[in-house]
């Protein structure tokens, strides 16, 4: 998950009220998503919250809502908390390994 730290920046960005800092985010979730899209190991549930994502943050400007901030937000905390379900569950693989 080297994109890991991407995620938490786009959240800070998003939150921000800064409309470049969000339009940044969003170009960031596009770029970011459609290469993560090409990878056929990406889960399938992975698969669809990077394309919801995408999806949103593709809007036009004059399109993009507030309610549309709010999802993407809700995205963006739904795959940092699958990306720290990873990072822990990798860390603790390796933890284990250790131990034998």
């Amino acid at each position: 998950m080297s994109f890991f730290p991407g995620i938490v920046l786009w959240k800070a960005f998003l939150e921000s009220n800064n409309e470049q800092q969000i339009k940044t985010a969003r170009y960031q979730i596009v770029s970011v998503s459609s290469l993560l899209l090409e990878e056929k190991s990406i889960q399938p549930m992975t698969r669809r919250l990077l394309k919801e994502m995408k999806t949103l943050a593709e809007k036009k400007d004059e399109e993009f809502s507030s309610e549309h901030l709010k999802r993407l937000i809700s995205f963006v905390d739904v795959l940092y908390d699958f990306c720290s379900a990873k990072i822990i569950s990798s860390a603790e693989e390796v933890n284990t390994e250790s131990d034998d």
